[in-house]
């Protein structure tokens, strides 16, 4: 594995999720130890996560604050969100781009 550069991130959030995260992308890159390397930027469970190669405990907690941070962003657009499952995929979505989704098999998760 290698590392991948912001950029590169960026590129691929933007194309599996939307932009709504690449302001935390940057926070990422932007606070990522030189032992570090990134390996992949990917949305899972509602949430923006990173694998990486590396230790360092306080860019481990930068990674849980992010996360936690991503479950309440809308993915398309950075505003806030909630949980949703849309065709058994599990994102953070605002009202207008929930609303905005058609599916078969759509459910928001309570307030």
């Amino acid at each position: 594995m290698s590392d991948i550069t912001k950029e590169a991130a960026k590129e691929w959030i933007t194309k599996t999720c939307g932009e709504g995260r690449l302001n935390l992308v940057d926070i990422i890159y932007d606070n990522k130890p030189e032992n570090i390397e990134i390996t992949m930027v990917f949305n899972k469970w509602a949430g923006l996560k990173v694998d990486f190669i590396g230790k360092d405990v306080i860019f481990e907690e930068l990674l849980e604050t992010i996360y936690s941070i991503s479950e309440k962003m809308c993915t398309i657009c950075g505003k806030s969100g909630r949980r949703v499952v849309i065709g058994g995929v599990e994102t953070t979505l605002c009202d207008q781009h929930y609303n905005s989704i058609e599916g078969k098999e759509k459910y928001r998760a309570e307030k």
